[in-house]
């Protein structure tokens, strides 16, 4: 191939390579404390963690780095189990407050009609619930 075609090539390959990849998806382990001890998951949790839970404060924090972030991008909540977390209704309004979506990823343990209808006032978009791993 003429150098000079490969050249021409090769930065076209970059300028595709570079263009803007915009942020779908957050995922952000709230916590590390979790009530059950699924076979399935890749978590290094427990109900008796040694580490503390990120204060809500200190995401919104990191959030709010995310300049003109994509319509379509989505907070993922998970850990741990997130309902462990007392503040997660607020998380989540704080979430959308800022023009964000999010999510919870959950082992559904906790979950019932009021932490539901709580949940979805605060914005709730979507929630997987794992039912798989326990004897």
């Amino acid at each position: 191939m003429i150098p000079s075609v490969k050249r021409a090539l090769f930065r076209k390959f970059k300028a595709v390579e570079t263009r803007r990849h915009e942020l779908s998806y957050l995922f952000w382990e709230c916590t590390t404390r979790c009530n059950l001890d699924c076979l399935h998951c890749g978590s290094d949790c427990s109900k008796q963690s040694n580490y503390r839970d990120m204060p809500m404060e200190d995401f919104l924090k990191a959030l709010d780095t995310i300049k003109n972030p994509a319509k379509n991008l989505m907070v993922v909540v998970t850990g741990g189990e997130p309902l462990l977390r007392k503040d997660l209704p607020a998380c989540g309004r704080e979430i959308r407050r800022r023009g964000m979506r999010w999510s919870m990823v959950s082992n559904g343990y906790f979950y019932d009609e009021a932490v539901h209808n709580s949940l979805l006032n605060a914005g709730l978009g979507a929630l997987t619930i794992s039912l798989d791993g326990l004897p």
